[in-house]
């Protein structure tokens, strides 16, 4: 690519500053400030190719290719999983990712008949810890008691601190496992 482009830039520092850029412009509370096919877009603007649509998407999904390749599920997971299943406990996923990548990555795991439930900031239209993304399960569930659910994440402001606002329990998954 730096052939390409004639290029003496670091393309990791100025693939990090376009996705820099295109948070600054859309926000952090929206599920198309995590679409890398825009960063990569931001990146080949700032290189000057005149071919954006051909050429974002083919980076895009030589990213994505590879990214799923070299992608491993923690230990932790399936035996998780498989507790909650031998349990008859509900499992719903919740993430502030865009919805097609976080069904390939679920399909790539082989986790995805796991999970009945999967709901993204970008159908619910706001990102954790926004109140309305974790009422978006007990609809999607259908059970409306918050104190049923014990929310698993890894950050302690969108996963922990964020369900507890509608009186979920939560669990630090850094803290449980020392990741």
């Amino acid at each position: 690519m730096k052939k390409r482009y004639n290029c003496s830039v670091d393309l990791k520092f100025l693939l990090d500053k376009s996705k820099e850029l295109v948070k600054s412009k859309l926000g952090t509370e929206s599920a198309s400030s995590h679409n890398r096919i825009l960063y990569f877009k931001k990146m080949l603007e700032l290189l000057g190719e005149s071919n954006l649509s051909k050429e974002s998407l083919k980076y895009y999904d030589m990213y994505n290719k590879e990214f799923l390749k070299r992608m491993k599920c923690f230990d932790y997971v399936r035996p998780l999983l498989d507790f909650c299943k031998d349990n008859q406990i509900k499992v719903c996923i919740c993430t502030d990712m865009v919805c097609e990548i976080q069904m390939k990555k679920l399909k790539r795991l082989g986790l995805s008949n796991k999970f009945k439930y999967v709901i993204t900031s970008e159908e619910v239209g706001c990102e954790k810890p926004d109140e309305k993304i974790y009422n978006s399960i007990l609809i999607a569930v259908g059970d409306f008691d918050p104190q049923h659910y014990i929310f698993i994440g890894d950050s302690e402001e969108k996963d922990v601190n964020g369900p507890k606002q509608i009186g979920m329990k939560s669990i630090n998954v850094k803290e449980l496992f020392n990741i």
